[in-house]
Formats: structure tokens, sequence, C-alpha cells
């Protein structure tokens, strides 16, 4: 072989190398993972659910097996970046659809990476309650009971490796269950005030505020009659006083008004009151459930 030869030669293995390392070179950086996130249901009965059921008979433990939309049929919520503090999306308020046990939150594809705060309201039937873009919400506007409203706020860091979340949402308020027992046919409405109640929640879990709601009910001449009543936790330093009246037909004056009833209210917790009319006493005598048991109310105590 001649000099030039062994050149050539060499050249040629050159050439050869440099074309199979190139096509070992990844061209295109992949796409970004776009952001997953489903969301539960962590509150589907109640904490004490049980122990009603079992002392009443009242409320029943439900079914917790069916599709999501079998318990909030409605969603909104609210994307944060951490480091700025700005809400980068919203997606307002939206029918849940499908038959699957988690619904699935609808992110921007385009969302860059970053940390952020995901912010969701379920079981609310319009955006008017929820203050600065989903941060706390309003429970008991004009003293109405208002809806079995649902929270959840979570982190998330979304990068190459983090891209997949389960967030789920916890019952904010909790629930008063009356029965009336053996009332007067002629009682064609009752009403109750509960003062005291927590008006605010925030995105972190905690409660503000302080308000009252007022509920009416009417009787129809039915000696028995049940009633659930949502209400938020109890505000803080001091109990939640319940007050019924009980009207007859046309009656500008409550024929019977009850003693104040001393309760403290708790998120996902059922609390029960009875209330019994006593002919010969001609009045309405209280109860409350207290660890499965009914304890008379009165103003110095139970009983």
């Amino acid at each position: 072989m001649t000099k030039k030869t062994d050149i050539l030669t060499r050249a040629a293995i050159a050439a050869a190398a440099c074309i199979a390392l190139t096509g070992c070179v990844r061209d295109d950086i992949p796409d970004c993972p776009p952001l997953s996130v489903m969301i539960g249901i962590e509150d589907k009965n109640y904490s004490n659910i049980d122990d009603v059921e079992e002392a009443t008979g009242l409320n029943h433990r439900v079914d917790e097996g069916k599709p999501f939309r079998a318990y909030i049929q409605k969603l909104y919520y609210s994307l944060t970046d951490t480091g700025t503090g700005e809400v980068v999306f919203t997606q307002h308020l939206h029918d849940v659809s499908g038959d699957a046990p988690l619904a699935t939150a609808r992110l921007p594809k385009d969302l860059p990476f970053g940390t952020y705060a995901l912010t969701v309201w379920g079981n609310i039937d319009n955006e008017e309650p929820v203050r600065d873009n989903g941060r706390y919400y309003t429970m008991h506007t004009d003293e109405v009971e208002g809806y079995d409203v649902y929270m959840t706020n979570d982190t998330l860091v979304y990068d190459y490796t983090h891209a997949d979340y389960t967030v789920s949402l916890k019952r904010v308020k909790g629930k008063l269950i009356v029965q009336g027992v053996n009332l007067p046919e002629d009682l064609s409405l009752s009403e109750k005030q509960i003062t005291n109640l927590s008006l605010y929640a925030g995105r972190h879990g905690l409660y503000a505020g302080s308000g009252a709601v007022t509920d009416s009910t009417a009787l129809s001449g039915h000696p028995e009659v049940i009633t659930n009543t949502v209400l938020a936790p109890t505000a803080a330093d001091a109990e939640s006083d319940v007050q019924f009246r009980l009207f007859a037909d046309n009656d500008d004056e409550p024929r019977y008004s009850t003693d104040r009833v001393g309760l403290t209210f708790e998120r996902n917790t059922i609390e029960v009151i009875r209330l019994v009319y006593n002919e010969e006493q001609d009045k309405i005598i209280v109860y409350i459930l207290v660890d499965g048991a009914w304890k008379q109310v009165h103003n110095l105590g139970l009983e």
C-alpha cells in the first residue's frame, strides 16, 4: 500500500466514525410532560355518621364507591405561582361530567415548570361567595345556610419528574339535624337561629369572622318533622347558640320559644337536636345527642 492510499483509507475510516457518532445525538428536546391533576373526595361521609345512625336513624352512611359527580356536581379552581403570588390560571365554575371515580382538573398544557398552589372549591352553585381568586369563601351570605361546600389547597412542584398529582377535597361545614316529635297540629312554622358561626373559610383551612344563620321550616300540621341544615364551624372562643321559635297560623308572635342551646359545630361533624312537645306542661322540651344518648337541655345546662 502506498503512502497516499494509506492516508485516504484513514480519512475514510474517520469519516465513517463521525457519521456513526452523529447518529447517536438527540437533535430534539422532549416535550415537557403536561401537569396532570386528578381530584378526589376525602369526606364522603361525616366523621360521626355511624354513631348518629346507630343512636337515631336520622342519617345514614352513603355508599363511597359511586362516581365523583354523585357527591359533587360543580368545581371551581385557581392556580397560583407560589414564587410571585400571581394567579396564573382560573377554571371558573363548571359541571363535572362523566362517571369516573375522580374528576380531572383542566389545566393549561403550556404551563411552565414551577411551584404552584392549586385551590379547588366544590359543591357551590355560583361564584359570588368566592373571594380573591378562590383564596377564601363566604359561607353564610345573608344569614342563609348555603351549600355543603368542599375545598382543598395543595402545593404542586411541577418539573420533568413531577407532573402527576391527586388531590382530595374535604368538607368545609358541619350539619345540624333537628327532629320535631309530637308537635301540635296547628303549628305551621318553625324558625331556628344559630349564632356565632364562622363567616369565612380560607384556602389554608383557617376560619374567620362571625355570623348567624336563620332558617325556617313549614310544618303543615305534621307532628314529626326532620330538618338538615349545613353550618359553618363555630367561631373561635365561644359556643354557638341555637334557639327555636314555633308559630301557629296567622300568629305574629311565636307560640313556643325554647331555651338557647349551646353547641360547638365542627367541620364534617353532625350535631342532633330533638324537640318534643310536652302536652301536660304545654311546652317544647329540647334534647341534644351526647355520646349516643339524649340529654335534656335547661337554662343551667344538661340533665
